[in-house]
Formats: structure tokens, sequence, C-alpha cells
């Protein structure tokens, strides 16, 4: 009754979580959602990319948008949420995205975090900085900063501890 992947049928798996292999069709997955019996009801889906996780603390990431997290390497224990959410992270860690493009081009800043369209958009190295609201902190590269609200501290790339 219906398609498997690995052991698991889909009365088995739905509906929890589950992986899917490297070489599975997004038409595999949809197979797998549906009961396979003739009854399916519709299923609304997200376009979703998660990275290949690999082995240990990678797989501590969490994500969900289209290329969030697209160039991660080995960055672990980071939160991503929306479309290009974190999209050139490689190796950073602790990291936390929030909404459409929110730290978008951070390379080299860890223990962020960005809620909002936006947010850290252009911070390719801050650490620890906080920007909450549409745009908070978009060009910023700066240390130890906290914005709150839409615009704040939009460009301020060389302020730190504010």
């Amino acid at each position: 009754m219906g398609t498997s992947i690995g052991a698991l049928t889909p009365a088995q798996s739905y509906p929890y979580l589950f992986k899917v292999s490297d070489n599975t069709t997004f038409g595999s997955v949809l197979k797998l959602i549906s009961s396979g019996d003739g009854t399916d009801s519709r299923v609304r889906l997200s376009t979703l990319y998660i990275t290949s996780y690999g082995a240990g603390d990678i797989a501590t990431n969490t994500v969900y948008g289209d290329m969030v997290l697209a160039s991660n390497t080995t960055g672990k224990q980071t939160t991503a949420f929306g479309y290009e959410a974190l999209k050139s992270n490689t190796n950073k860690d602790g990291n936390t995205a929030l909404g459409y493009q929110a730290l978008k081009s951070n390379t080299a800043g860890q223990f962020n975090t960005a809620i909002g369209h936006e947010s850290l958009l252009s911070s390719i190295g801050g650490i620890e900085c906080t920007a909450v609201g549409a745009g908070a902190l978009r060009v910023s590269n700066a240390n130890w900063n906290t914005a709150v609200g839409a615009v704040s501290m939009y460009n301020n790339t060389t302020g730190y501890t504010n």
C-alpha cells in the first residue's frame, strides 16, 4: 500500500517527520505523504530547500524555505526560516534568521539573531547582533549591536555595542 522509503510505509511515517534520501524525487515525497489508496486529499507544500547535513553536529540545524542555508558546509546549531535566510552561511554557528533574506549575506558572523524582512541582510561578519524589524541593521558589519524596529540602525557599518 503506497510508496515506502526505507522500511517505513506512509501509514507508519505520517504525520511524523521522516528523512528522504538524497536521490529521492519530489514526486516520491508526494507519494509518501499520500495514503496510496486513492482517497488522498490535497497536500499544500511550500518550496523547501535543505542543505546536505552530513553527520555529527551539523544535523542540529533547523531550516525551512527556499535557498535557506544554501551554502552551508559545517555551520551548526543554526535556525533559518524564510526565502534565502542565511543563504551565504558556510561554517558559522549559532545564528537565527527568521524572515525574507534575513542574514542572507552572512559568511563570518556567528551568534546573531535576525527577525524580520531583510534584517541583517548585508551583514557579512557581525558577531552577537540582534535585529528585530524589517530592515533592522540591514547594512551592518559591526559587532554586539541591538536594533529594534523597522529600519532601525539601517546603515550601521562601524558602530559597535549599540
